[in-house]
């Protein structure tokens, strides 16, 4: 068989089949929903339906914080932000520094590997590979 009359009789038998149907208590079920969301308090709703005031209030507020970040990381001391790059440079130079050469010898070894299984897989889907026929 061609994969043309494959194609063909694979139509045929889709249009056959009956189109599904909604199940009659699915309107009702969606209409609750719907009725019980918009009950909610505007706070517990996504932020896209919270009010257009307090939107670019929020905006604001975000675009303040990044502006002042890097002021207030300089000008104030941090103890447990300082402790906390303090750990992770020590756990930087214990664990993962050794282990470097390792994690990228590995990693350049799934890439091969990858490369490797693509090419296979390309050269037995194409047009006269082994087993063509097969598949």
């Amino acid at each position: 068989m061609t994969p043309a009359e494959l194609e063909s009789l694979f139509a045929r038998e889709v249009a056959k089949l009956p189109c599904p149907r909604a199940p009659g208590s699915l309107v009702p079920r969606v209409l609750a929903a719907i009725r019980h969301r918009r009950g909610e308090p505007w706070h517990r709703r996504g932020w896209r339906v919270w009010p257009a005031t307090l939107k670019f209030a929020t905006g604001v507020l975000c675009v303040g914080f990044g502006w002042l970040a890097p002021y207030a990381w300089d000008s104030m001391e941090l103890a447990l932000a300082h402790e906390a790059v303090v750990a992770a440079g020590a756990l930087w130079r214990l664990l993962v520094q050794p282990a470097a050469v390792y994690l990228a010898a590995i990693g350049a070894a799934l890439v091969v590997a990858s490369a490797m299984c693509l090419a296979a897989l390309t050269f037995m889907l194409r047009e006269g590979g082994p087993n063509h026929e097969a598949l």
